[in-house]
């Protein structure tokens, strides 16, 4: 199960269980699954990694050889951050409303 927690912050274990998630789509065979997690084990990828990862990376370093299943992946993991950058926007817009009303409040 995944924290709520920010996923640049997400332990070994954590990246494994949203991979998993990630793929479930595919629909793949346990066996490979399980060989895409244990190469995540295995190089001690984290929640900090997801961002630099590439599909060259996925292939290359992580065995994860057929596009479709790269593809998968890094738009799972763009769909994580693009909630993370929405967030963030929503936070930041936030605090700027915030400091318009004080302002607006002081000339008042």
């Amino acid at each position: 199960r995944l924290s709520s927690k920010d996923p640049s912050s997400w332990t070994n274990e954590e990246v494994c269980t949203w991979m998993e998630n990630a793929l479930k789509p595919e629909k793949l065979p346990t066996a490979t699954l399980k060989t895409y997690t244990d190469a995540v084990r295995n190089h001690c990828l984290r929640g900090e990694h997801l961002s630099l990862l590439t599909s060259t990376d996925l292939a290359e370093s992580l065995g994860i050889v057929p596009l479709g299943h790269r593809l998968t992946i890094l738009k799972a993991r763009d769909r994580l951050q693009g909630t993370q950058q929405q967030s963030l926007e929503e936070v930041h817009e936030g605090v700027r409303d915030a400091a318009q009303h004080s302002a607006a409040a002081a000339v008042a």
